[in-house]
């Protein structure tokens, strides 16, 4: 009896881990079936889906000077991105711009009394840095709310005599482009629009240097 029970024993194990071993093989091949037909979806990081992002909208190479470059995150900047290669003259249009923009915003607001654009419909444009934003600095402003309307009132004012010295078209060209009016690039190709654009800020660029 004791034989016979040692035989069973044996016999019941081998049949024990032929099973297992056939159960494990079963499951790799349900996994490796799984897996092919539900691949790991990889998540890029912020940095890298903004310059994924930046790369696809100038039609180049994406590269991390895309991030950091600030004119990148305004249709604006991109426009002069693509439209000056020369870095020290797009850095110099840019600052420009930002500074035009930020005195005609001041001004809607508090001498004409409203936003320029509806509270939720303007967005940074792919941000990707943090940065000031004018509302930071209102909040910080020790003026009173009559020094900052004066202040804006003169700003608007030095931007007016400026803007008399340009054209016609040159005027709508700007003006069109600030408020978002104009498509001014496609597929990292300036369009007719963005083109009167970025020549009109390199002209009162040097007009202001004048």
């Amino acid at each position: 009896m004791g034989d016979m029970s040692t035989g069973n024993g044996a016999a019941f194990s081998k049949a024990a881990r032929r099973k297992a071993k056939k159960a494990r093989g079963v499951e790799a091949m349900y996994d490796q079936w799984k897996g092919d037909a539900m691949p790991a979806q990889k998540q890029d990081k912020p940095m890298e889906t903004v310059m994924k992002a930046r790369a696809r909208r100038v039609n180049c190479r994406p590269s991390i000077a895309l991030v950091l470059d600030a004119k990148l995150g305004d249709p604006c900047g991109e426009a002069i991105y693509l439209g000056i290669k020369d870095q020290a003259e797009a850095g110099r249009v840019w600052d420009l711009f930002k500074r035009m923009d930020a005195a005609d915003d001041a001004f809607c607001r508090r001498i004409i009394g409203r936003r320029r654009f509806p509270a939720v419909s303007k967005m940074e444009f792919m941000p990707e840095r943090l940065e000031t934003s004018q509302a930071d600095l209102d909040a910080f402003d020790v003026r009173t709310e009559d020094e900052k309307a004066a202040a804006a009132r003169d700003a608007h004012r030095n931007w007016q005599e400026l803007f008399d010295r340009l054209y016609p078209w040159q005027r709508i060209a700007i003006q069109s482009a600030a408020l978002h009016r104009e498509v001014l690039q496609r597929n990292g190709k300036l369009t007719s629009g963005g083109m009167a654009f970025v020549a009109a800020m390199k002209r009162l660029t040097e007009i202001e240097r004048a």
